[in-house]
């Protein structure tokens, strides 16, 4: 994870140096993202929400890699 998160990071100040919004849909590395924003002058928002153990078990850990199309680029790791 700590690489990924360290991949989600350089890729957000990218695009945040660019003018472009930037979303994370992902539990996160929260004090890096304050940090980063902080540091960009940017507003961050924080969305939270719990599951039960039954709700994150349940979740299929193997999910197809999404389609693309213009303006997703995916970046595999691992």
């Amino acid at each position: 994870m700590g690489k990924a998160h360290d991949i989600m990071i350089a890729g957000a100040t990218e695009a945040i140096m660019n003018g472009k919004d930037v979303v994370f849909d992902i539990g996160g590395p929260w004090p890096r993202v304050k940090e980063l924003a902080d540091a960009s002058n940017v507003k961050v928002e924080i969305y939270h929400f719990t599951m039960t153990k039954d709700e994150f078990d349940s979740q299929n850990p193997e999910r197809d890699t999404p389609t693309l199309g213009p303006g997703l680029k995916i970046i595999r790791i691992g």
